[in-house]
């Protein structure tokens, strides 16, 4: 059941004086600056991100995977919101077209095509060439897939397994010859490998470094189909 604006509001009211209270015990060298999003002109999407934002930050410095859970509820909110935008209007064969890989797949609305379809996408068009400050887009690209990772592997309650998995991935991975891959099962490897190594280095800063870099990349995207109200 969506929440009405008043009852984000509420809780965005809320969660700010709680914040507020615990960021230099948590993270002394981050801030809660929900500002970033003021640029959203949908009232309901920017108090949902910026509901995620300050719910991220007040994640205990002992939680990395709840951490990353609420940077990629932003990601996958900034995704939907701009492809909704993008395709308004537009009918199933467009849609279709644009994200689908193979022929059997039909998407009549944006809701019902799947975070990796969009994220493929997007990254394609937009974090292959160029930097945000210093940052190259494909380091983004591929720092956001590791969050993507670190959320979907701890969304499942059966520790012991994914820990015992990530073990043998990890043993695998620092196992490949020149840190190198030579056919597909090696290249998967490789690259959860790097994935479960983020997961476990535990990087915040890194987390919300490439949220923002993200942001600044998508916004200018957003604003191109985006109404001013």
């Amino acid at each position: 059941m969506e929440k009405s604006n008043e009852q984000l509001q509420n809780e965005l009211d809320n969660l700010k004086k709680i914040v507020f209270r615990i960021m230099d015990f948590n993270f002394p060298d981050l801030d809660a600056n929900i500002n970033h999003y003021d640029f959203i002109t949908d009232e309901v999407v920017r108090r949902q991100l910026e509901l995620d934002f300050l719910k991220m930050m007040q994640t205990p410095a002992s939680n990395f995977n709840v951490y990353c859970q609420y940077g990629f509820f932003q990601i996958e909110n900034l995704l939907n919101y701009y492809y909704t935008l993008r395709f308004l209007g537009k009918l199933e064969p467009e849609i279709t077209a644009f994200f689908s890989f193979d022929d059997k797949s039909k998407y009549s609305r944006i809701s019902k095509v799947p975070y990796s379809l969009k994220w493929t996408k997007f990254s394609q068009e937009f974090l292959q060439t160029g930097k945000v400050g210093n940052v190259n887009t494909k380091t983004i690209n591929y720092d956001i897939q590791k969050i993507t990772y670190v959320r979907n592997s701890s969304i499942h309650k059966n520790t012991l397994e994914i820990e015992k998995y990530e073990d043998n991935i990890l043993e695998k991975y620092n196992n490949l010859p020149g840190g190198r891959y030579t056919n597909d099962d090696e290249k998967n490897t490789y690259f959860t490998g790097m994935s479960i190594s983020f997961k476990r280095t535990q990087n915040f800063s890194l987390v919300k470094n490439r949220l923002l870099e993200l942001l600044s990349v998508i916004e200018k995207e957003i604003k191109k189909y985006q109404k001013e109200e």
